[in-house]
């Protein structure tokens, strides 16, 4: 495989491998003869703007890139979802199968979520409180989750 304009030139020879005095045979062997050194690029380093081939400089060889992500969520099961949550949604979804919200706006949405009103944060109690549950459809779910959010960062 060749290639030009400076990327990569490679070369392939037939080497004799040979095994004893009788078993002989040519098998091909991939040689690169030219290939190019990375590109520099700025350090990964927030305001450094030294040019390197690697990830850091040599002066933040050591440093770690920020963790821009929040924390990783425990899986759903962990935190209840389970078949028997599974089962008592639908069972709660076939008795309220409208959102509430949308309900009061006097829409008649059907009711995809079935939400906790208080949220539960891991209190078990609060979690199967069927007092605490209402069905909403997705987008007022969402609207109430966001406001939620916004209002637990503050």
């Amino acid at each position: 495989m060749k290639k030009f304009a400076g990327l990569s030139v490679f070369t392939i020879f037939l080497t004799t491998v040979r095994f004893c005095d009788f078993v002989e045979f040519r098998r091909p062997t991939l040689t690169a003869f030219f290939m190019p050194s990375p590109i520099p690029r700025p350090c990964k380093k927030p305001g450094c703007r030294q040019l390197t081939t690697g990830r850091y400089c040599k002066a933040h060889q050591g440093c770690k890139a920020p963790r821009r992500c929040r924390p990783r969520r425990e899986s759903p099961s962990c935190r209840g979802y389970t078949w028997a949550w599974n089962k008592a949604r639908r069972l709660f979804m076939k008795d309220n199968p409208l959102c509430r919200r949308c309900l009061l706006l006097d829409k008649l949405v059907p009711a995809q979520v079935v939400d906790h009103i208080r949220p539960h944060r891991g209190d078990m109690f609060l979690f199967w409180d069927r007092a605490n549950w209402q069905s909403l459809c997705k987008r007022c779910h969402d609207r109430k989750t966001a406001s939620e959010d916004r209002l637990d960062k503050k």
